[in-house]
């Protein structure tokens, strides 16, 4: 199968491959106080440091994510990319399937209570079942819960649900590079 960590970020953080943007700011929190080299003698902690970081600007943004959760490209600097050359198909994050079209996709849901509002980002890597099942579960929360704070609720709601019915956001570039590694492996198994 993929390494759905291929150098490790998940594990560096201390986090599971399908945690929440909220879980891994607050595992990124940790790690970079316990790391930081003003609070930490170690002659290691700079390096820890510098991987943290490295780790948490891979998988806070949405598209470096779906880069990295399906098909190894890592963030090694601003402009350049290094790649997995493992031929594995690509599994499902919520149900470890190998689907023969993953896909990277963000969907939203909306909480609001008087003037608060809060959209959540859904992400990961999902078959076609665990992805509608994302997209329904999210809307329906939107519709119960995200109308009900003024004037944003209703807003924030509108573009979610909007957002979940045409299928999430899709990092079209992740996309392309996922069907590759995922149509070899079937095709070196004889799936085809």
């Amino acid at each position: 199968m993929l390494e759905t960590d291929p150098r490790g970020f998940y594990r560096i953080l201390g986090i599971a491959a399908n945690a929440s943007s909220q879980e891994i700011k607050a595992a990124y929190k940790k790690k970079a106080l316990e790391l930081h080299p003003d609070r930490n003698s170690s002659p290691s902690a700079l390096e820890g440091f510098k991987l943290v970081k490295e780790a948490y600007e891979n998988l806070i943004d949405p598209e470096l994510r779906g880069k990295y959760d399906t098909s190894g490209f890592t963030k090694s600097n601003r402009h350049s990319f290094t790649v997995n050359t493992a031929v594995e198909p690509v599994m499902c994050q919520n149900c470890q399937v190998v689907s023969a079209q993953p896909r990277y996709v963000v969907f939203f849901k909306t909480v609001s209570f008087l003037f608060y509002s809060k959209i959540t980002p859904i992400q990961g890597v999902f078959c076609s079942d665990c992805a509608r099942n994302k997209s329904i579960a999210s809307t329906a929360i939107t519709v119960l819960l995200g109308w009900w704070a003024f004037p944003w609720g209703l807003i924030y709601s509108m573009k979610s649900i909007g957002n979940n019915i045409i299928g999430g956001i899709k990092a079209v570039s992740s996309e392309c590079s996922s069907n590759h590694p995922t149509s070899d492996s079937f095709q070196c198994s004889g799936k085809t």
